[in-house]
């Protein structure tokens, strides 16, 4: 009985290996192609929101909500400053506006009873007078105190530190008891949803760049579409050369000041094999492309020469009959049997 249960346990074992050995792709014949000619520039990643958020107002801080690391969204609270004294003094401003109104009713009263008196000649103009400049005094007094309370309410608000944006938070620099005063800074928080890429390039290139236009960008060897937004017309002193910035959208693996590698157009057209830039993959430190040859998938590295839209120029030991996986590459390894998917799945713009 041992000896049957080891020999089913084998036979599964292999049908569960040759299973994984073969994988299911999509791919398609290497085309010749022409591109826009493009040089490479090194560039730095940036996050462009970022925010020392500072104290609105003074006294000893009674709790921290964060610590350096934590994601936080927008308006979470930070840390609460005390507010003992604060609290007391808004109870007796609410006291003394309701003692004021009070007062201001009974006068409005009184008023009413000397201007029947007036009429019937009991009480002179003078007493009237009097009276109705005591209320209107009064009314001013309690628009005064109306206005002291929001103010106290609006500064026992601030003792509630908020996040200004939403993020990461990089830095602290406050602790559980210190006292802090207005414009103390408390943290600071990243933005990692929008970064930005500054390439600086020479006076030549700027007559083949615009804003809005896409740009190749190669991070930690993974491929990006990037946008240039601005393109800031001062050079620098030293090099002599002009900053470029483009956004790109963050996969989750960005960290700032990440070097960047990024593809401009630099005039005139580049042919060459011309594969969808979906198709490469880092294969062992090694930006590849797999090719389909005698149904098994082997890894071929290439240089990009040029890349923009869905496509890409590249160089490599490629033959006219291979064809190039471009769906299910990511899981392939070398030599890996393959097997055309029966899905029709829709073929990259060309």
């Amino acid at each position: 009985m041992r000896i049957l249960f080891l020999l089913m346990f084998m036979c599964f074992g292999l049908f569960a290996q040759d299973k994984v050995t073969e994988a299911t792709i999509v791919s398609q014949p290497i085309q010749k192609g022409k591109l826009q000619a493009q040089t490479s520039f090194l560039g730095t990643l940036h996050f462009v929101n970022a925010s020392k958020v500072a104290s609105q107002t003074s006294g000893v801080v009674e709790k921290i909500n964060f610590k350096i690391g934590d994601s936080i969204k927008i308006n979470a609270s930070l840390a609460q400053v005390n507010a003992d004294l604060l609290q007391k003094e808004i109870q007796s401003k609410q006291a003394k506006l309701k003692q004021a109104q009070y007062i201001h009713e009974r006068q409005q009263k009184e008023l009413a009873r000397y201007k029947n008196l007036l009429k019937s000649e009991s009480v002179s103009l003078q007493q009237y007078e009097s009276i109705e400049y005591e209320q209107k005094s009064q009314y001013s007094n309690i628009l005064a105190l109306t206005s002291e309370l929001e103010s106290a309410k609006m500064e026992l608000s601030k003792k509630n530190i908020k996040a200004p944006i939403g993020g990461i938070i990089v830095d602290k620099m406050i602790n559980k008891g210190e006292w802090i005063n207005v414009g103390d800074p408390i943290c600071e928080i990243v933005d990692t949803t929008s970064a930005e890429i500054i390439v600086d390039v020479p006076s030549t290139m700027l007559t083949h760049l615009k804003n809005g236009q896409e740009v190749g960008v190669i991070i930690e060897k993974k491929h990006y579409r990037g946008k240039i937004y601005a393109i800031i017309p001062r050079a620098d002193t030293h090099t002599r050369t002009f900053p470029v910035h483009l956004h790109v959208e963050n996969d989750g693996s960005f960290v700032d000041g990440m070097a960047t590698q990024v593809l401009l157009s630099s005039g005139g057209v580049i042919e060459g094999n011309m594969v969808p830039r979906d198709c490469i993959v880092e294969y062992l430190g090694t930006q590849s492309v797999f090719v389909v040859r005698d149904s098994k998938a082997y890894a071929v590295p290439v240089e990009v020469l040029s890349m923009q839209g869905e496509n890409a120029i590249v160089r490599g030991n490629l033959k006219s009959t291979d064809s190039v996986v471009y769906r299910g590459q990511d899981r392939l390894q070398n030599g890996m049997q393959v097997r055309e998917s029966t899905i029709n799945l829709k073929n990259p713009k060309k």
